[in-house]
């Protein structure tokens, strides 16, 4: 990051070109109990999904839609029927899995669509012209943290105490 303003009870500064993995380590409670593993019986939500390629190769979408997932996310992949899939659970037992042919076949296991919330990161991502790490930045001041991007009037809260 690098700061461009720096006042006694404020600081605002812009990404530098990269990876923001700092979302990565975010910590917190969540209101959700951990359950483990969602339930196999319950039966999933089948659809297409709107992102085509593969979405995991655009780490900005994602960092948006950390604003939107809850704590606690893993990731990971399985191999099923020849074909394999990228998961994404949450300590409620959700779970949304990708199928990696270029097909777009998604499947989500409530009771969060964790896949939904990447969507709904990737198209305002695509609306705001798909811009790059340099273009978002940070304010900080007391009791607020806001992400704000150069090219749109979209801001992203960070809730305290999940962060």
């Amino acid at each position: 990051m690098l700061l461009h303003k720096l006042e006694p009870d404020r600081a605002e500064g812009r990404f530098v070109s990269g990876w923001a993995d700092f979302m990565q380590m975010r910590t917190g409670t969540s209101d959700v109990p951990a359950t483990g593993r969602a339930d196999e019986h319950r039966q999933p939500h089948h659809s297409t999904t709107r992102i085509t390629g593969r979405p995991w190769a655009h780490t900005v979408p994602w960092f948006l839609a950390s604003f939107h997932l809850p704590t606690g996310i893993g990731f990971g992949m399985r191999i099923r029927d020849g074909q394999t899939w990228w998961t994404i659970t949450s300590p409620d037992g959700s779970r949304a899995e990708v199928c990696d042919t270029g097909t777009g076949n998604e499947r989500d296991v409530l009771p969060h669509r964790l896949w939904e919330d990447i969507e709904t990161a990737f198209s305002e991502w695509e609306k705001a012209g798909q811009p790059g790490w340099d273009r978002f930045g940070l304010t900080v001041e007391p009791g607020e943290q806001v992400v704000w991007c150069m090219d749109t009037d979209q801001t992203w809260k960070i809730e305290f105490g999940t962060c």
